[in-house]
């Protein structure tokens, strides 16, 4: 019999401080984010902070030794965190995560893929830890939240590009929990929350591209654990603060719930696909990309990912995986 060792690196019990070679003794910065044990409510940027500074950068810096003691041979030694997301972090919710990745932790606190983006950006000086808001277009082609750069691109440039539309992701009653607000509102309240805001901007049983006669009724749930940007929890809450604090929490669960409905209510009419172009190194993932034949737009893609591929005195190609891709869109639209 062929025993397997798993080493849960996210694993921290109180009597492994002075173990002195282990992934777990490194890894356990999320049970005292906050600083010599103190448990508060940060915010996004305050946490990836922490998170760069407690764990990712020390293994970083560990695996970029050299023999020059200064930093002047070219090798970056530590990670850089970017955040641009509004929201603050509970110091409850890191406790419930087990046999996650880091990175899978991480994307899941700041509330990545749903409504952001979690990723590492590569310059030639630096590495950047991301965190963004997704920078989806409405049919409009106005930004529904966020911003990114569109880079236009002629159908000469096109090598091959291969797409397909699917009601798999179509939803029509738009619905967000928060495990982590949960801790500070009763049931009641969390059922008043189902029930507020403006119903008819969550539940689209009658719009165009989600009707209920066409696709029945079908729901998308998610949750999200980032708490109010401005949100911090008094150690000792009065009855005014906890009753403000709750409102706040409310209206973040109504906001989410018809950001997620604004952010999906057309995904019966966006495509996605593959995108082969002449090499472009200025293509990056989180571009949009708009296919134009002179002044007329075929349609534009959001590019999810983008490799680029060089062959030695053949070729330089560009391969993007896409969606929401509005060519349906454009070739119908009055």
């Amino acid at each position: 019999m062929r025993l397997k060792i798993c080493v849960n690196m996210m694993l921290y019990l109180p009597f492994m401080d002075n173990l002195t070679s282990s992934y777990i003794n490194e890894n356990r910065w999320f049970m005292v984010y906050g600083g010599n044990g103190d448990y508060k409510a940060k915010s996004a940027q305050e946490f990836i902070n922490n998170a760069l500074d407690g764990s990712i950068n020390k293994y970083v810096s560990a695996i970029t030794v050299t023999q020059k003691p200064q930093d002047d041979s070219g090798i970056i030694k530590r990670m850089t965190g970017e955040v641009s997301v509004s929201g603050t972090v509970s110091p409850f919710t890191p406790n419930s995560f087990v046999d996650v990745s880091l990175y899978g932790m991480l994307k899941t606190m700041m509330d990545a893929p749903v409504f952001n983006e979690l990723y590492t950006r590569d310059d030639p000086h630096a590495v950047t830890l991301v965190v963004r808001p997704i920078p989806f277009k409405a049919l409009d082609g106005q930004f529904i939240q966020g911003r990114t750069e569109t880079l236009a691109i002629s159908t000469e440039d096109v090598i091959s590009v291969k797409y397909a539309r699917s009601d798999s992701a179509v939803a029509n009653y738009y619905w967000v929990t928060s495990s982590a607000a949960s801790l500070s509102n009763n049931m009641d309240m969390l059922k008043y929350t189902a029930l507020s805001g403006a119903t008819e901007k969550f539940v689209l049983f009658d719009y165009l591209n989600s009707l209920r006669d066409v696709f029945s009724i079908r729901k998308m749930e998610t949750q999200t654990l980032l708490w109010p940007g401005d949100y911090r929890h008094s150690d000792s809450p009065n009855e005014q603060q906890l009753t403000e604090a709750n409102t706040d929490l409310n209206y973040r669960l109504i906001y989410r719930r018809e950001l997620l409905a604004q952010l999906n209510q057309d995904n019966a009419i966006y495509e996605s696909g593959h995108l082969v172009v002449r090499g472009n190194e200025t293509i990056k993932p989180g571009n949009y990309i708009r296919l134009q034949d002179g002044a007329y737009v075929l349609g534009e893609v959001y590019a999810h990912t983008a490799k680029h591929s060089f062959t030695p005195f053949r070729d330089y190609l560009t391969h993007i995986e896409f969606d929401r891709g509005t060519f349906f869109y454009e070739a119908v639209k009055v």
